[in-house]
């Protein structure tokens, strides 16, 4: 299983460049899960991010695996689908800005806000809820939510119950910094051990008693 990881402030330790590098290590023609724990940050950035997962040929599956909070959300919507664990929590808020200046300068950023907003509403359409209910998380104040709860609003698909991943077959060849392509066959075609038979036990034990 090919998986990529978004850990960290989008648009900090978590970029486009980044995502596309680790994207770049991977088999296109094979989906990739996308393991999520951010607690948000710039949305143009996230924005790239989620134009960039949701175009990979094979289809990305996202996991969140701790917080998904505010950008990290418009992330998560390029899953095919979209699963987090029971502890995890989303938040949904509307696009922020830090400014100064006069009257005309904070009408202009409002406006760009009220832009940013529209694009964050194509994103979390996946939700299949109507533009009254997204407008209401998109209205300025900060929506928590519990797994339970994005489920119910189809923020995700599922939620992944620690029976669950305990049960969950190990993937040897699965780590948090993909292996490229030439390594892993040059890894996977080394011969195995030859290991002894128990006739050649006992005459080693033979000869050491000797």
């Amino acid at each position: 299983m090919q998986r990529i990881s978004i850990f960290g402030d989008v648009g900090l330790s978590v970029t486009v460049d980044g995502v596309k590098a680790q994207l770049e290590q991977l088999e296109r023609s094979q989906p990739v899960t996308v393991e999520i724990n951010s607690d948000g940050g710039s949305v143009s950035e996230a924005i790239a991010i989620y134009n960039l997962l949701r175009t990979w040929p094979a289809g990305v599956d996202v996991e969140i695996i701790g917080w998904a909070l505010s950008a990290a959300t418009i992330i998560a919507m390029a899953g095919r689908t979209i699963r987090a664990h029971e502890t995890s929590l989303l938040m949904v808020h509307a696009p922020w800005v830090s400014t100064s200046g006069n009257s005309s300068d904070l009408r202009e950023r409002a406006d760009m806000l009220d832009q940013v907003a529209a694009t964050m509403r194509s994103a979390y359409a996946r939700t299949r809820q109507s533009a009254k209910v997204i407008d209401g998380w998109l209205d300025g104040t900060d929506h928590w939510m519990t797994a339970d709860e994005a489920l119910a609003l189809g923020l995700i698909d599922e939620i992944i119950t620690a029976t669950e991943r305990a049960a969950a077959q190990v993937d040897v060849r699965a780590c948090r910094f993909p292996v490229p392509a030439p390594l892993q066959q040059r890894i996977f075609a080394m011969p195995s051990p030859t290991l002894p038979n128990e006739a050649d036990i006992r005459a080693a034990a033979l000869r050491a008693d000797q």
